[in-house]
């Protein structure tokens, strides 16, 4: 819930987690955010901001899939803990 309070994320979880999950091999509760109002009232494009976790060990079919959908950066927000 932190996440989504600091980057102003107002919709309901519910409501992003039923309606752009992107189905890929290993690689399980992927997301694309687009549609999700902001804080501000600005909405964010489809396809420019994936939320997933365990990037790591992915088979070649989900990284070329991950590539043709646009993913050109990982942010790994992961903290020590």
């Amino acid at each position: 819930m932190y996440f989504r309070e600091k980057c102003g994320i107002i919709n309901t979880v519910k409501d992003s987690m039923n309606t752009n999950r992107l189905k890929l091999k290993k690689l399980r509760n992927t997301r694309d955010l687009g549609g999700i109002a902001t804080a501000d009232g600005r909405v964010i494009k489809k396809g420019k901001l994936i939320r997933s976790g365990r990037l790591f060990a992915l088979p070649k079919s989900t990284v070329e899939k991950l590539k043709s959908i646009g993913l050109t950066t990982v942010i790994d927000l992961r903290v020590a803990a």
